[in-house]
């Protein structure tokens, strides 16, 4: 249900025995990932990890894998016997990244040691990925895939803690699909489908015969007094409100005090500053959650901003074409 790095012991597993008995020393394995590892420690947290000689079923506690990659651990792995294996538990569902957001080091020497840092936190979050990119302007990066943007924000302010970094960050941004009218854009034939995760490389419009994006379905949780004021915010962010339900007491207020609002919404649309917006307006009493919905049609386009006449990639976003001239 979770893990952590050592750079002596290499990966901590924090695992629930659903069944039978890990000892120390028991040759293991990782069923989604197929690795093959040997319990150099296992124990229990008394609150600090405490080694025990075995972990038995039904208890909470760590095993010590002496693994050093990146990628192999991941939460919701099931970890079994490497002689007599067993299935994984069903549901496992690799994270897949949502938000998209290319990172600069400030200083091209610093390159090597941004892809050294990024290699540690994938030790130790297995939902965030990165692969190398460059641009023009920028220089050497990397294009970087976070769970949404509160993943965003912690990763690159990990960065810059941990490893003292200065960083440029773009723009952060959603993958969208594309259907192409014109096949000399280089992205394929007319009529293929692809996928951009860059601003940057979205099609101009003569070329686009559609865009889709995907959207999400919002559970916003409110005193009463602020539904009005909340709904007007999902209709100026695309939203479409589905019903709504009060529920619940906060103490010294009248009783059914809080509603539930369910809605649907773009995912861009989540992204441009919906989360402050809503804590403004609520004077900080909502709370929102979400989940990935389906893929609909957009009215989208490509916003470049230029300097000296040159177009920087990393100001370039995709934004809905009734906002391009605000």
């Amino acid at each position: 249900f979770d893990f952590k790095y050592s750079n002596h012991r290499g990966v901590i597993v924090f695992v629930r025995v659903i069944d039978g008995r890990v000892k120390r020393g028991d040759t293991l394995l990782f069923a989604i990932s197929g690795e093959k590892f040997s319990a150099l420690e296992v124990g229990t947290f008394s609150p600090e990890e405490t080694p025990r000689d075995s972990l038995n079923s039904g208890e909470t506690g760590y095993i010590v894998t002496g693994i050093k990659k990146p990628g192999i651990a991941s939460v919701g792995d099931t970890i079994t016997m490497f002689k007599n294996p067993l299935p994984a538990f069903p549901g496992y569902m690799q994270p897949l990244p949502v938000v998209w957001a290319s990172v600069f080091p400030e200083d091209a020497d610093d390159f090597a040691e941004l892809k050294l840092s990024l290699g540690k936190l994938k030790l130790s979050d297995s939902a965030f990925s990165y692969e190398e990119e460059a641009s023009g302007s920028l220089g050497k990066g990397f294009r970087c895939g976070f769970l949404g943007m509160l993943h965003l924000e912690i990763i690159t302010e990990r960065l810059k803690r941990e490893f003292n970094l200065e960083l440029v960050i773009t723009t952060p941004s959603i993958t969208y699909e594309v259907l192409m009218k014109n096949p000399s854009t280089g992205s394929g034939q007319a009529g293929k489908r692809v996928k951009i995760y860059s601003p940057y490389f979205f099609p101009d419009d003569g070329n686009i015969e559609n865009v889709f994006e995907p959207w999400v379905k919002v559970k916003i949780i409110t005193p009463t007094e602020y539904v009005g004021n909340i709904m007007q915010l999902l209709f100026e962010h695309e939203g479409e409100i589905g019903e709504t339900d009060n529920f619940g007491d906060l103490p010294g207020r009248q009783a059914g005090n809080r509603a539930i609002i369910h809605a649907k919404m773009p995912l861009r649309e989540l992204m441009r500053n919906f989360f402050d917006e809503l804590k403004s307006l609520s004077s900080g009493y909502g709370s929102i959650s979400y989940e990935m919905g389906e893929m609909r049609e957009a009215n989208v386009t490509r916003l470049d901003l230029l300097v000296a006449d040159e177009v920087v990639p990393a100001f370039s976003r995709v934004v809905s074409k009734k906002r391009a001239e605000e």
